[in-house]
């Protein structure tokens, strides 16, 4: 085999290795914030939630941090699915996400789709922007709900076997 038979035969490999190569280079940031964003829903599952808030910019990790872990065993998520990680102008990452969780003493089953924005500094990753249903029910956390009123048929009566 001849020397431009040779390189015939390996350019192509060489050319898909350098595209291949370049491509992963280009989303790392975005990757090891969707990996992040993985752990931080991983975390607030299985109600690990010092680890969670350890992912939080400082000001979400009093706002929202405190509260999770003051009121731990308020939230029960049951499943959460990342739809969608994006990259945004300012280089911040959106993360959206699909969740269903109970927020005791209600047995209600919440399920919403939300944005986080995470940012990488340096090797530091952090959840700076979170909103969305979730997000408010653990801000409400602690605060007393107004009773329901019956609707009107609706019996009041608590029922004795």
């Amino acid at each position: 085999m001849g020397m431009t038979m040779r390189i015939r035969t390996l350019l192509p490999a060489l050319l898909l290795s350098l595209a291949m190569g370049c491509a992963n280079a280009i989303p790392s940031t975005k990757r090891d914030i969707g990996q992040a964003a993985e752990q931080f829903h991983y975390a607030l599952r299985w109600k690990s939630f010092a680890a969670a808030r350890m992912m939080m910019a400082d000001d979400l990790r009093k706002e929202l941090g405190d509260k999770l872990e003051r009121d731990e065993r308020a939230l029960s998520v049951d499943r959460y699915e990342i739809k969608e990680v994006r990259e945004r102008e300012d280089g911040k990452i959106v993360v959206r996400v699909e969740c269903a969780w109970y927020l005791l003493p209600s047995i209600k089953l919440n399920t919403a789709i939300y944005e986080q924005v995470w940012e990488k500094k340096e090797k530091e990753i952090r959840l700076v922007e979170w909103d969305g249903k979730l997000a408010e029910d653990i801000r409400n956390l602690g605060q007393v709900q107004a009773p329901r009123k019956p609707m009107p048929g609706e019996s009041t009566a608590i029922p004795v076997d």
